[in-house]
């Protein structure tokens, strides 16, 4: 179930933002201006500023049922109701789904034959990877074939499509006192859903446009609002089955069946419903008590309904603090026997939508975050040993390690090939390696249907002619693939390791060994898949070191706050500042983020490179632990872009995107991948040079992890399946990054993360490029970056970094100067002096309450966090 409630994003009505006025008309400049002062973007805006705005705001009327503006269209106005009520709809049919009842969008060649406009399809397959995503079969001829998604429109007509595919679903009530829009004001970004002016009586709105919001030149006392990362759970739960009824076990496989939302976030197979609805755990909820509520992001559980009715709704909290029209948004929705909801927490933690109360006497089943997640896990460690059940036999593999096959296994990825497509054409050179997972494949004249054939091995050895035709014969066939730039990345040319084996013997020393700190070599020793304890054998500080000690530092202030402490500018005796960040070692036991704390340290103190904030020593107190960082005092990119209305300048995204992929670069050689790429997340120093900083989720592993983290606008698919992750998902964000930087808003933008995975996992056959028009080449590397599958990324050919380089879109860009840093920055911030605080806008009251911590007998979590003391 969708809980997309309380903000729309361009289309904001944050459900905490509401002015205080009640009553049914606001229309002088005086209301507006106290108004104002409840939205979130103005709150450090002095009353003179406030009144600037009102001044500037236009009134407007629209008629009974007019439209003010349509899902999809450019935002470019903030509106405030002053008399009359409006409606927030969306549509129903975002997305076209396997089953659904289409027609040709226009005259469209199917199985290499022309059909015209408005011919009858129905949707077979989808698969985001391709170019040609939807699968379609067409009842008038029996054909079947790609098409890409603008050549397919649903038919509304049909009437095997759902009444409510059909038509806009309301999602809320707007009032006198409400605002809408004021996102557009600072981002470049697209109407998440449509406005109508109620049925009732004329709607009065004041309307604040884009420009002349800019003529204010105001940006510079606004509040830009930041995006959050993520991160699921640490610990696995063991898989408990709990005794229920074949009736209830049946009624919740069929609410994970046909739970849409869930199924268009993760692949979730019949066997794993049913290993999940043997795991449920009854609930009893009395009438009027709460499930969930609203805001809370602690929930991890997903809700199954067997017996009694609940309402779904978002409670309107006032400036003035009391709740008030608790139906602001209407009643969302009643959910009953059959029903489930909370399919995002199962990924990782998410403020719930709205709040859940029960009507009645009620009876629901539980599926925690945990379980979920061990379900998904071990599905993977079973297709794992799937694969390398067919590797072990395979004569040209004996000379590897167990732990590299393995390792090679998790490597390959699954393709489908439709009748009639070549795997492999004779004659040419072959560079991968297949296993036939179903279907049925015709080779030299043979129909081959086993699966665990493989063929094509010998192409890792080196690039050798293929001797026979390889074509998919059934319908549909599926195969695990991998080439052989992905074996050189994972280990090294296999002609190397042949040699080495004859020469060494068991002597060979496994490249998974090589590079690796001691406790990340246990992590993946381990099982790759978790986040491992880290104690012992840890790195030092590389580059410039320091002998400073916490007491020599003097506090200067805030330059910014996290979830787990804060930021702060300080000098030490030499005159030399720094940043320094504090932990509340409280929060970070509670939170249960012990090990990646440490992860940060460790990376941190690996990393020596002019693209990344240098760290020069970590301490540990009773309370707290702290790094002393590089102070890169130009401000964040983030807010330097929205402040300065930078977006849209291709001179400055190759700028900022080359300082990212040399930051990458060096991350990857030391086998760290970053997960949290995002312009809140690259400081700009006193020259304007570009730095990447905050290793909170990074990771070294040689193998792929399987954590859900980052940042949901920057979510890779393979994150958001939970199936394992490692490089590629880096070079997807920096794909993200580039769209952001050149339009205001990221490619799959949307206020509901699990709308953000439907349009990931959709494709970017579906992403709008405003700028293509004037930076194709701009265009053709975001697509190269968001490629679904994770070998098909630009950087992640064979070729790597280097393609990146090569690309047409950095024709004239000089890389040698850019890494010594010798071109010039396309912004240079103003920093007056080596303290000058003035590009960071923290506030002391922003600073997280701290959390008391108790260190528990035996607890050597900290131990050894300190480099100086």
């Amino acid at each position: 179930m969708q809980l997309q409630v309380g903000s729309f994003s361009s289309c904001n009505i944050p459900p905490s933002s509401r002015g205080k006025q009640s009553k049914s008309k606001m229309s002088c400049t005086g209301d507006i201006a106290g108004f104002l002062r409840h939205v979130s973007l103005f709150q450090d805006l002095p009353e003179s500023e406030l009144t600037r705005i009102a001044e500037s705001m236009e009134v407007q009327e629209y008629p009974r049922n007019a439209v003010i503006f349509r899902e999809h269209d450019e935002g470019d106005a903030f509106y405030v109701i002053l008399e009359g009520e409006a409606f927030v709809k969306a549509s129903s049919t975002l997305f076209l789904q396997v089953g659904d009842m289409c027609r040709l969008a226009k005259g469209t060649k199917v199985a290499g034959k022309l059909y015209p406009k408005g011919t009858p399809a129905v949707v077979d397959n989808f698969d985001g990877g391709r170019a040609f995503p939807f699968t379609i079969y067409l009842p008038v001829s029996g054909d079947r074939g790609r098409v890409r998604p603008e050549e397919l429109e649903l038919d509304p007509e049909h009437e095997n499509n759902s009444p409510e595919r059909k038509e806009d679903k309301v999602l809320a009530s707007c009032r006198a006192g409400d605002f809408f829009g004021e996102i557009a004001l600072i981002k470049h970004t697209t109407r998440q859903a449509t406005v109508v002016a109620g049925p009732q009586q004329t709607l009065r709105l004041a309307r604040l446009a884009k420009s002349r919001f800019d003529a204010l030149d105001l940006r510079h006392g606004v509040v830009f609002p930041k995006r959050n990362a993520v991160i699921a759970a640490h610990r696995l739960a063991q898989l408990t089955p709990v005794q229920k009824s074949k009736e209830a076990t049946q009624l919740i496989i069929d609410a994970l069946a046909e739970n849409q939302y869930l199924h268009e976030m993760v692949s979730i197979t019949e066997e794993q419903c049913e290993i999940l609805a043997g795991c449920a755990v009854p609930r009893t909820v009395r009438a009027g008590e709460v499930l969930c509520k609203e805001g809370d992001v602690a929930g991890q559980e997903f809700f199954v309904v067997e017996s009694g009715k609940f309402h779904f709704h978002v409670q309107q909290h006032h400036g003035s603090g009391e709740v008030d029209r608790v139906n602001q948004f209407g009643l969302i929705k009643d959910c009953g026997r059959g029903g489930s909801f909370g399919e995002v927490t199962l990924l990782h933690a998410h403020a719930r939508h709205c709040t859940v109360q029960a009507v009645e006497n009620s009876k629901v089943w539980v599926i925690d975050r945990a379980t979920f997640q061990h379900v998904m896990r071990e599905s993977f460690k079973e297709k794992i040993q799937e694969y390398k059940r067919c590797v072990d036999t395979i004569k040209q593999f004996s000379c590897l390690y167990e732990s590299e096959r393995e390792a090679l296994c998790e490597t390959l990825y699954e393709q489908h090939y439709l009748q009639g497509e070549r795997l492999l054409t004779a004659g040419e050179l072959g560079d991968t390696f297949f296993i036939l997972l179903s279907g049925a494949i015709a080779v030299a004249g043979k129909v081959v249907d086993r699966p665990g054939t493989y063929f094509g091995e010998k192409s890792l050895i080196g690039k050798t002619p293929v001797k026979d035709t390889v074509i998919a014969h059934s319908a549909d066939v599926l195969v695990a693939c991998l080439t052989k730039h992905d074996f050189d990345q994972l280990l090294q040319p296999f002609e190397d390791i042949l040699q080495q084996h004859a020469t060494l013997g068991e002597k060979r020393v496994s490249p998974l060994d090589q590079g690796l700190t001691a406790a990340s070599r246990k992590q993946d020793s381990a099982g790759g898949g978790g986040e491992g304890r880290t104690q012992g054998n840890l790195p030092v500080p590389v580059g410039m070191q320091t002998s400073l000690k916490r007491s020599d530092l003097k506090r200067l202030g805030l330059l910014g706050c996290g979830g787990f402490g804060a930021v702060t500018l300080e000098q030490a005796p030499d005159g030399q500042v720094y940043a320094l960040k504090q932990l509340s070692k409280g929060y970070v036991v509670q939170e249960h983020m012990e090990d990646s704390t440490m992860n940060e340290r460790n990376i941190l103190l690996l990393c020596d490179s002019k693209f990344i904030v240098k760290c020069y020593a970590t301490f540990n107190t009773d309370q707290s632990l702290w790094f002393l960082l590089e102070a890169a005092l130009g401000g964040e990119l983030y807010a330097t872009y929205h402040r300065h209305k930078l977006h849209g300048s291709a001179s400055r995204a190759r700028f900022y995107a080359a300082s990212v992929l040399f930051a990458f670069q060096h991350l990857h050689q030391k086998f760290v991948v970053y997960r949290d790429l995002k312009p809140e997340n690259l400081l700009l120093d006193d020259r304007g040079r570009c730095k990447l900083t905050d290793m909170g989720l990074a990771k070294q592993t040689k193998l792929k992890t399987m954590t859900t983290c980052g940042t949901p606008d920057y979510f890779a698919p393979e994150v958001i399946a939970g199936a394992g992750h490692h490089f590629a998902v880096d070079w997807w964000t920096l794909g993200v990054l580039v769209h952001e930087l050149m339009c205001g808003h990221t490619p799959f933008e949307d206020s509901s993360p699990s709308k953000i995975y439907q349009k990931v996992n959709k494709g970017v056959s579906y992403v709008k490029f405003p700028y293509a028009a004037k930076e194709p080449h701009c265009k053709d590397l975001v697509i190269q970056l968001l490629k679904r599958s994770p070998h098909e990324r630009l950087p992640m050919r064979a070729g790597g970094v280097d393609n990146v380089k090569k690309h047409e879109w950095y024709g004239s860009f000089d890389w040698a100067a850019h890494e010594w840093e010798t071109n010039e920055v396309p912004y240079k911030p103003n920093v007056k002096a080596p303290t000058d605080m003035s590009n960071f806008k923290a506030k002391e009251s922003d600073i997280p309450p701290q959390v008391h911590y108790t260190a528990q007998p035996g607890s050597t979590w900290d131990k050894h966090f300190a480099t100086n003391t």
